[in-house]
């Protein structure tokens, strides 16, 4: 119950003004050292094109970390901005909540408003 209710919440947070969807281009400047969102070419990190609606660990020719995969195969998520925006926020606590034990990505956007941000920036390029 408190699962569906912490996902609704999150959802209903997930909106954003015309101003912070312009901020989503600035703040993923922080995310394209590791990520591309308009190429299926990973980097560092996975490519992030597509990333909504995509299931866990399914990036083509990336290597995900043996935690990653582990927590994927018991949870078998699909990406969505409320997963996004949990993941962003902390991924390492993502990934443990998951039944892993850490993230490879070390990268943290602790501002709730740059990650919506940058989360409906990827939702409206990242295709």
């Amino acid at each position: 119950m408190f699962k569906w209710i912490f996902m609704a919440v999150a959802l209903v947070g997930i909106t954003v003004t015309p101003a912070q969807a312009l901020d989503g281009a600035k703040v993923w400047k922080k995310c394209k050292a590791c990520h591309n969102y308009n190429k299926a070419r990973n980097k560092s990190g996975p490519s992030l094109q597509g990333i909504m609606g995509r299931k866990c660990g399914a990036a083509i020719k990336f290597k995900y970390g043996k935690d990653y995969k582990k927590a994927c195969a018991a949870k078998a998520w699909t990406w969505d901005a409320a997963l996004l925006d949990e993941y962003i926020a902390d991924p390492k606590q993502f990934i443990k909540a998951r039944g892993g034990k850490r993230s490879k990505m070390a990268f943290r956007l602790k501002k709730p408003d740059n990650r919506k941000a940058v989360i409906k920036f990827l939702t409206d390029n990242a295709k």
